[in-house]
């Protein structure tokens, strides 16, 4: 192996440390109401008991969320809650995703619904709104005909199993996508996905049960990542973890600044070298190599020194564990611009509609590791 070669390195941060906001309800008592703990609190601001911490199903540990009606009819939509889910977020990419458990015996209408603009009082203005219908047995999103772009497409409900919601998000451009079970729902204009006027900003979360007769619903590990556009996917995530106990991701990583795409990378080992690869083609969970696991295929091409004039990616690993640029082929000075060029293999350059695949691979002292892989369509 040449000595360029070894100066490898992954953005070896975790997807979990990453996170702009997080929450697994690990922290809380077992059935204690949500609403007045962590960022949760009823639609009109106020403290409703009527959900709770479920100590009994969980997609990742041992607690819940559980989201059901009231059973009030005085009160009929005190189990309306909401989050600010960390924000407001203004700018940027985002990706919201948590797990949603349906049993088989619901009844009722339950929304997954995302918020532009949220207060107490108002103003309101929707974005997403994704009805759970018992009755249908059917994901039929609600949308606003004049903003979609893809969509909007019906999925049946998936019960007794942990399932996915997820929502890309690109404020910088006003476009996000909404998905259900790895599945396409809607790709429309953000401010106006629901909502016939609103803004490019991401305000709340609401989980609203329709009425107060609605059954128990349950969610899961809530995240807000930055980064990924609704043409940017993660994939073999999390990494291996290295020598710091963090796996290496590029869920920072966005559609912006001077090149095709800018690449960071962040959480890897104090003073290693890293350098970005890329490949047409992906392998999922990826083949051993050393210490991680290599996710593209062959031909595989190397941002390293060799590669040609602004195609040096390399770079080291800064205290907080973020890579920083060697070679001036970052305008921010971290992380890697990449260009429409490719190395040499596979050669040629990067034209829209195609899909490349990246990976860092870094050193950890005398081993090497992979950060997990992104698939970006250009």
């Amino acid at each position: 192996m040449q000595k360029t070669s070894l100066l490898l390195g992954l953005f070896a941060l975790s997807s979990p440390s990453l996170a702009q906001f997080a929450d697994d309800f690990e922290s809380y008592a077992v059935n204690s109401a949500i609403e007045g703990q962590g960022s949760w609190s009823n639609w009109d601001g106020g403290v409703y008991p009527y959900n709770t911490v479920n100590g009994v199903l969980s997609s990742n540990g041992t607690q819940s969320l559980r989201i059901a009606g009231s059973a009030d009819p005085n009160c009929a939509f005190c189990s309306d809650t909401v989050s600010d889910l960390g924000g407001p977020y203004t700018s940027g990419q985002w990706t919201f995703s948590c797990k949603q458990y349906i049993p088989n015996e619901f009844g009722g209408t339950t929304y997954w619904i995302m918020l532009n603009q949220y207060a107490p009082a108002g103003p309101w203005s929707w974005s997403v709104q994704v009805p759970f219908n018992a009755s249908t047995a059917m994901v039929s999103p609600d949308t606003n005909a004049a903003a979609i772009m893809q969509g909007p497409n019906s999925v049946p409900i998936v019960f007794d199993q942990w399932v996915e919601l997820k929502a890309e998000i690109d404020l910088d451009n006003d476009v996000a996508s909404i998905y259900y079970d790895g599945q396409l729902l809607a790709e429309y204009v953000w401010s106006i996905g629901v909502s016939t006027t609103g803004t490019a900003t991401l305000q709340a979360l609401d989980l609203f049960p329709a009425d107060q007769n609605v059954s128990e619903v349950f969610y899961d590990d809530f995240k807000i990542e930055p980064g990924l556009g609704s043409n940017m996917d993660l994939y073999c995530d999390p990494a291996n973890p290295n020598s710091t106990g963090n796996a290496v991701t590029l869920a920072n990583s966005s559609m912006s600044g001077p090149g095709v795409v800018h690449l960071e990378a962040a959480g890897g080992p104090l003073d290693q070298f890293g350098m970005f690869v890329v490949s047409a083609s992906s392998v999922d969970p990826g083949i051993p190599v050393s210490q991680g696991r290599l996710c593209v295929g062959a031909p595989i091409g190397r941002y390293n020194s060799t590669a040609g004039p602004g195609l040096n990616s390399i770079g080291r690993f800064d205290a907080s564990g973020v890579l920083v640029n060697l070679f001036g082929s970052s305008s921010v000075g971290t992380g890697f611009d990449v260009p429409a060029v490719l190395p040499n293999p596979p050669g040629g350059i990067i034209n829209p509609g195609q899909t490349w695949h990246f990976q860092l691979w870094y050193r950890d002292g005398s081993a090497s590791n992979f950060s997990d892989g992104l698939s970006v369509t250009f």
